[in-house]
């Protein structure tokens, strides 16, 4: 599989290697370029919004292994929306719940999900068999 098509096409699988990898490239040039554009809030924050697309090409690659759709990434919004939500509960418990529990499970489902188990041993809906990234050429 080329580095283009592992990092920008939402088609296909990856294998949990690819998609360990696909993750620490993200979190590297996520940190690099945040700290390179801190003085820029709005450049910024766009490279965030830039890193969105391999991120999730690589975790919907790694949910077609496993025999999911890529849908399944919506229940990242989950971490993303839920703590905005507890300010509005008035109960402790619910806040908590909502506000740190459900993010963290959520993340830790997806993660040993996508990172953890692994893929279908034969060629499902999605595709063959992952294939290695190939760094050159």
């Amino acid at each position: 599989m080329p580095i283009s098509t592992w990092l920008f096409s939402f088609q296909g699988r990856l294998d949990r290697r690819g998609f360990w990898l696909g993750i620490a490239v993200c979190l590297l040039l996520l940190m690099l370029g945040t700290a390179l554009l801190s003085a820029y809030p709005l450049l910024r924050d766009a490279w965030v919004l830039v890193l969105l697309w391999p991120l999730l090409a690589v975790i919907s690659k790694r949910l077609h292994d496993r025999g999911k759709p890529a849908g399944f990434s919506a229940l990242l919004l989950i971490p993303i929306l839920f703590p905005g939500l507890a300010p509005h509960v008035t109960d402790p418990f619910w806040q908590w719940a909502i506000a740190r529990f459900m993010p963290l499970f959520v993340l830790v489902v997806l993660v040993l999900d996508c990172g953890v188990f692994r893929g279908q041993p034969e060629a499902n809906r999605f595709g063959d068999l992952p294939t290695a990234i190939r760094w050159r050429g």
